[in-house]
């Protein structure tokens, strides 16, 4: 029972702070503000350390990174993490704990950048930065099968585009993937749960959805298939673990996407968590659910078979 009365709690505070915030009225200064001050409050590990880091590729703008480093981490192997924010929030520094977390569980060390947010810049900026992230890593002396991809929510849809990219260009792709509370679709918005979790949901709008993305989208007219990654060529893709809440609107888009995998020949693992919300995740150091599913993708990248 004290376990379901935690999640009461911090569904309730998710509510609050929410609500405090609607997406279509306030500022995005002010919501990147916001989310900087609700998460500048928790904590890494002790055992690990941070590092700033800038990536530079030749004719391309600069990336901000930083290195977290588990104590005693593989050193020939690397996490590479892009954090959510609906393409207008979030930084390194806003999913510095849960990033800490999750490489403290698999004892890998991980690279998590900056990419650029909209609406200053607009597609394809944001994607191009994931991407040449993982082409710098290969310039640096790592093989695919030395990196694995993980993010959340719009940092999520980076990886699946990530993903495609890579295997548009015949290159190899990395050693796996994991998504959390992955947005598998950002041209039709049309999975059930959208209507069916909205009033469960206590972090995400279904009707703030569109608006998000046509700010990453801007005035381009291109629209590739690849935005909608559940309506695209998956077969070739790694190995891929999923996360996502049974109560969030978004767990349709992680269903009809496993589903795809699955069906192009991907190996792909799905945990539905029961009760919980978008990215609970972020809550590792105080919610239980939050610590087992961040002990999961740990042991999903640990019985990867080229960890060492």
């Amino acid at each position: 029972m004290m376990k379901y009365i935690n999640v009461f709690a911090h569904r309730s505070y998710v509510r609050r702070v929410m609500s405090k915030l609607p997406v279509t009225t306030t500022p995005i200064q002010e919501q990147r503000l916001h989310l900087e001050k609700i998460t500048q409050n928790a904590t890494i590990p002790s055992t690990v350390s941070v590092s700033d880091a800038t990536l530079r590729l030749p004719g391309h703008p600069a990336i901000d990174a930083e290195w977290i480093k588990p104590d005693n981490s593989t050193p020939n192997q690397v996490l590479l993490y892009f954090h959510g924010g609906g393409f207008i929030v979030g930084s390194k520094e806003t999913h510095r704990p849960m990033v800490a977390h999750i490489a403290k569980s698999a004892n890998i060390q991980a690279l998590s950048i900056n990419y650029r947010l909209a609406p200053e810049h607009t597609y394809p900026a944001a994607h191009q930065d994931c991407f040449n992230a993982y082409q710098w890593l290969l310039d640096s002396g790592y093989k695919p099968q030395q990196i694995i991809l993980g993010g959340d929510s719009a940092g999520a849809f980076f990886v699946l585009q990530t993903l495609l990219e890579i295997k548009q260009k015949n290159m190899n792709q990395p050693l796996a993937a994991f998504l959390l509370s992955p947005l598998a679709d950002a041209l039709y918005f049309d999975g059930e749960s959208y209507v069916s979790k909205r009033k469960r949901d206590p972090w995400l709008k279904a009707d703030q959805l569109p608006g998000l993305v046509n700010l990453y989208l801007g005035d381009t007219l291109a629209m590739p298939c690849s935005l909608s990654p559940i309506n695209s060529d998956l077969l070739g893709l790694p190995p891929i673990l999923t996360h996502v809440g049974e109560d969030e609107i978004l767990l349709s888009d992680s269903l009809r996407l496993h589903n795809q995998l699955q069906a192009h020949g991907v190996s792909s693992e799905l945990t539905v968590w029961p009760k919980m919300w978008h990215v609970f995740h972020c809550m590792g150091g105080k919610l239980p659910q939050a610590r087992q599913a961040i002990s999961q993708i740990g042991d999903f990248i640990n019985a990867l078979p080229s960890h060492a």
